[in-house]
């Protein structure tokens, strides 16, 4: 199978083109997905970390997108490309 992608990291590539079914140029930030609890990151847990970087408290027991400043810079934010990613990763942390 040929999973050609849109340039970058290359797991997170090829994420973002099965996601979106296209190409589309991926960056390193863009699986940095945790739960909310998860330290250390930045001396702090994810949710303090994603409080820091958004002014947007998280719920408990939720998952964070510490990368989702570059999502939103590329207009992936709103689209169902961030929900699946968030699928994938808590899917991948679960594993840990």
């Amino acid at each position: 199978m040929n999973a050609a992608t849109g340039g970058g990291p290359p797991e997170q590539a090829a994420w973002l083109t099965l996601v979106l079914g296209a190409l589309a140029p991926a960056e390193s930030t863009d699986l940095d997905i945790y739960p909310a609890d998860f330290a250390p990151i930045e001396r702090a847990n994810a949710g303090t970390v994603f409080r820091r970087r958004t002014a947007i408290t998280p719920p408990a027991g939720s998952l964070v997108h510490l990368g989702i400043a570059p999502l939103t810079r590329r207009e992936l934010n709103r689209s169902p490309v961030g929900g699946f990613l968030v699928f994938i990763i808590s899917m991948k942390a679960s594993k840990r």
